[in-house]
């Protein structure tokens, strides 16, 4: 019990960052379909980075594959 209780503390400030990060997000209007895909040329390059920022060079990804 004692370790449950002090890892949830130890991990509060993520789960916070996590519901305000969340609740900021249901504020937002949802996307329209005809948005979906008018992303800009650096947009482009920084989603098909993220995965790398995420797994790193190399490393396998969240589907077995390898990531850039």
């Amino acid at each position: 019990m004692a370790e449950t209780e002090a890892m949830e503390a130890r991990f509060a400030g993520v789960d916070a960052l996590i519901a305000e990060a969340e609740a900021e997000a249901a504020a937002l209007p949802p996307l329209s379909a005809d948005s979906v895909g008018d992303l800009t040329e650096q947009e482009e390059r920084e989603a098909e980075e993220a995965p790398a920022l995420i797994y790193g060079t190399g490393r396998p990804g969240p589907r077995g594959g390898v990531s850039a």
